[in-house]
């Protein structure tokens, strides 16, 4: 059986590999933090306004189909799909908005603190942030390329 050697390193001897924050890039971090802090509370707020429309959207819906001189125009349950989809928003937008808080928040206190695990904690909610709307980009052009095909293809079909 082999032994494990384990050799203590010097704390205060640096890796010359190591990432070093100036104090010009701490001010660069910590001001940017505070500024994803904002726009996470921010998000939150939207999200909360998302989630009252949603809960709403049947009573409004079904007022409009009861003062509609036309009271077939509106089907009933149009109120609940559209209360459905407003939730979905909602939930959709809150994962953003709480990656951003995190990454403001942790990087604030790592700066303050002078703690490594905290800014590395908060930098990984930075790429949480950024893959998502990379992911949700993704989708959104995929969709868009899908649907100017889908109008070429009905274009072309109406003009035989």
């Amino acid at each position: 059986m082999e032994e494990t050697v384990i050799h203590e390193e010097n704390p205060h001897k640096s890796d010359p590999r190591d990432l070093v924050l100036t104090p010009e890039a701490q001010y660069y971090l910590n001001d940017g933090a505070g500024w994803a802090k904002f726009l996470g509370i921010m998000g939150f707020i939207g999200c909360g306004f998302i989630l009252i429309i949603a809960l709403s959207m049947g009573a409004i819906l079904g007022m409009t189909a009861r003062l509609s001189p036309n009271p077939a125009g509106i089907p009933s349950g149009l109120g609940g799909v559209f209360g459905f989809i407003y939730a979905l928003l909602a939930l959709l937008y809150f994962f953003p908005s709480l990656y951003i808080y995190k990454f403001g928040t942790g990087a604030k206190k790592g700066i303050l603190m002078r703690e490594s695990a905290d800014i590395t904690v908060a930098i990984s909610k930075l790429k949480s942030f950024l893959k998502f709307w990379g992911v949700l980009m993704i989708i959104g052009l995929a969709f868009s390329v899908l649907g100017f095909l889908s109008m070429l293809t009905a274009l072309s079909h109406l003009s035989h």
